[in-house]
């Protein structure tokens, strides 16, 4: 993976690097492998630019065991600096003691290996275990760096109980439940939470509604709607549904590419629009 950066002024090296959004370590590192830089197609000899000056930098990494996998990724998006895959309903986004190996990231690792892509694994945005959808992966710290301070639209489709009759927005702040470590709570004190959602169409005695998260909080979806009476369908943590699967999808970002600067509108085929609304 190569990077391209104009230097805009005179300066040292590492301050370069890290104007152009390189980690302090990162910029370290590059300067301790001065190998892997260019300086206008040849190889750097001073570590003080000038205005005009073009870097080139390869950037390379180790790939990073993350358990065995051998399931098959469903790659949405990618390129040399970015993966986008659709993660399935009740898998892992990262190993955890329960899921060292069936995890989204060892699928990811091993795809990989496979392929000979030199990367460790890099998640940018993450899934609760229950909630299937899209997640990107960088390709490098850099790009996962970049990406950290890009923002990101996010839109899902959720399926919740009982009949909302008008558009809305939700605006609770949310917090950790002092009784419970795996469960957050609406609480006055808590992180400014917001959701704006809009009515898709109604089976029975639910509602099919359009999400789009303006901030990201740990199952700020589930809580919200959980919070306005309306608990999704299949949520047995903020619901009473017991022995379904949650009906919550990530299915569209929306964002401008960290190296291209292109906007990104990517989507995937909703599985819950798919399917026949039953309950």
């Amino acid at each position: 993976m190569k990077v391209v950066c104009s230097i805009k002024k005179d300066n040292d090296l590492i301050s370069s690097l890290m104007d152009f959004g390189f980690s302090y370590d990162l910029s370290h590192y590059l300067y301790r492998h001065k190998e892997n830089i260019l300086v206008n197609n040849k190889p750097l000899t001073s570590t003080d630019l000038k205005i005009g000056d073009v870097l080139i930098i390869n950037l390379v990494e180790e790939n990073k065991s993350y358990g065995c996998s051998s399931s098959p990724l469903n790659i949405v998006y990618e390129d040399d600096y970015l993966l986008i895959v659709s993660k399935r309903k009740n898998q892992a986004t990262i190993p955890t003691i329960n899921h060292y190996n069936d995890n989204l990231s060892s699928d990811v690792a091993n795809y990989y290996l496979k392929n000979k892509i030199l990367s460790k694994i890099h998640c940018v945005t993450r899934l609760d275990y229950e909630t299937s959808g899209l997640v990107i992966f960088a390709k490098h710290q850099y790009i996962h760096n970049l990406l950290m301070k890009t923002n990101i639209e996010k839109y899902y489709v959720a399926k919740v109980r009982g009949i909302i009759n008008e558009n809305g927005c939700i605006k609770l702040s949310i917090s950790k439940d002092p009784n419970d470590k795996k469960k957050r709570i609406i609480s006055s004190d808590g992180k400014e939470s917001v959701t704006e959602y809009e009515i898709i169409g109604y089976d029975k005695n639910c509602t099919l509604v359009k999400a789009h998260l303006l901030t990201g909080r740990t199952h700020q979806i589930r809580v919200h709607f959980s919070s306005i009476g309306h608990p999704l369908v299949g949520d047995s943590l903020y619901g009473n549904d017991q022995n379904k699967d949650l009906e919550l999808e990530c299915y569209n970002l929306i964002f401008v590419h960290p190296i291209s600067k292109k906007l990104l509108n990517i989507k995937k085929e909703n599985n819950i629009l798919k399917q026949k609304m039953h309950v």
